[in-house]
């Protein structure tokens, strides 16, 4: 096992045109290929054995690359390169913007679609989802520093990725506080985690506000410089995206992540990244 899945890894590398992402995350070693799943694969994808998929790696600890590298790496991001391998395929990276996905979904650009995008009544009206995790809304503050969270945001400077459910939450939030004679909430927004991060600790932000997982592990390595602030909030669930007349492997998708729950290597996968408290106990096929 090993030592095939370096030699596919070297495969992607080669196939990669510049504009896409060159190398995957490491695989659990005991995934495996279900070879009568990797049956139900279309044909057109089965043929060169590779699944395009979309990804905005920006996203850390959901997808997204270290500093000098290209390899996408997170627990969205090995999820999809587990549930590839227990179909019999390989991974090809295309970058694009969180907010562009669906819609590339949708013109058949990519076979699928992942980034921490949640499964919305619009979303389903799109595209099919397949759920693989869930989530929550957070506020992530400096340690020692005084109390600040969703109902003490009023005149605060908050950081927020670009794109993402949290800025509506923050222009809720801003719009309640003027309206009842208080500073508005300033909102800065950023395009990567990484970058939020950075202007939290350096103190350019009072807090940054995204979802839970994401929170809970920027504490969980952050040498005890960050503190959650409150509970989370309006629970969300993640789905990979699929082309709604791409249904049957939409389907197919399904069936090899139950798999991947009922084996064990899903847990895994989570226990990686600190995201055991994310799963989801059955995966679901939406609409």
């Amino acid at each position: 096992m090993p030592h095939a899945l370096a030699w596919r890894q070297a495969l992607v590398r080669l196939v990669l045109p510049a504009a896409m992402i060159g190398t995957v995350a490491a695989l659990p070693p005991t995934v495996g290929v279900n070879p009568a799943l990797a049956a139900q694969v279309p044909t057109h994808i089965r043929a060169d054995g590779v699944v395009t998929v979309a990804v905005d790696p920006t996203y850390e600890p959901s997808q997204f690359t270290r500093p000098g590298s290209t390899t996408v790496v997170g627990v969205d991001a090995d999820l999809v390169e587990a549930v590839a391998e227990r179909l019999g395929l390989t991974v090809r990276w295309q970058r694009i913007p969180l907010d562009s996905i669906i819609t590339h979904v949708q013109a058949g650009d990519v076979e699928l679609g992942v980034s921490a995008i949640p499964i919305t009544d619009t979303a389903t009206t799109q595209v099919t989802m397949v759920s693989y995790l869930t989530s929550g809304t957070r506020w992530l503050a400096r340690a020692g520093t005084e109390q600040i969270g969703p109902e003490t945001a009023c005149g605060r400077t908050v950081a927020v990725v670009a794109g993402t459910i949290q800025t509506d939450d923050l222009t809720d939030r801003s719009a309640r506080c003027t309206s009842s004679g208080q500073p508005p909430v300033t909102v800065v927004r950023y395009n990567a985690v990484q970058d939020a991060q950075r202007a939290l600790g350096k103190g350019e932000v009072d807090a940054f506000v995204s979802d839970s997982h994401v929170c809970d592990y920027l504490v969980s390595i952050s040498d005890d410089r960050f503190r959650t602030a409150g509970n989370a909030y309006d629970p969300v669930t993640f789905g990979f995206a699929v082309r709604t007349k791409d249904r049957d492997f939409a389907t197919t998708l399904h069936k090899a992540l139950a798999e991947l729950i009922d084996n064990g290597a899903y847990a895994r996968i989570l226990r990686t990244w600190g995201q055991e408290h994310a799963a989801i106990r059955t995966s679901e096929l939406r609409p």
